[in-house]
C-alpha cells in the first residue's frame, strides 16, 4: 500500500509491483511523487532511495487496516523538504 496524500483526509491507492522487483516498485512511488509509503517492511537500500527522492517512509504492524494505523504516523508540514522513517508501536 502507499499513501498519496499523508494529510488528515489521506487517500491510499494500491500500487501492483508487476515486476516483483524492488527497484520498480521505488521507481512507481517516486514517480506518483508519494509523500509517505507505511508498509511491514522495506529493505535499507530501498527505505534510503525513497527517503532521499523525499518519500517518508513508515513501518507498521501488517496485521491492522491501513486507516487504523495512519492516525499514528506523524504529519510533516507541507514546507518540510525532509524525509523521515519511522518504526509505529501501536
Amino acid at each position: 500500500m502507499a499513501i498519496l496524500d499523508a494529510t488528515p483526509h489521506a487517500r491510499g491507492i494500491w500500487l501492483r509491483n508487476h515486476a516483483r522487483d524492488r527497484h520498480a516498485l521505488c521507481d512507481m512511488l517516486i514517480t506518483y511523487r508519494m509523500s509517505l509509503l507505511l508498509c511491514g517492511w522495506i529493505d535499507a537500500a530501498s527505505a534510503r532511495r525513497l527517503l532521499t527522492s523525499g518519500v517518508s517512509v513508515a513501518v507498521g504492524p501488517c496485521d491492522r487496516p491501513l486507516f487504523d494505523i495512519l492516525p499514528h504516523v506523524p504529519r510533516r508540514p507541507a514546507t518540510d523538504r525532509f524525509a523521515t522513517f519511522q518504526v509505529l508501536r501501536v
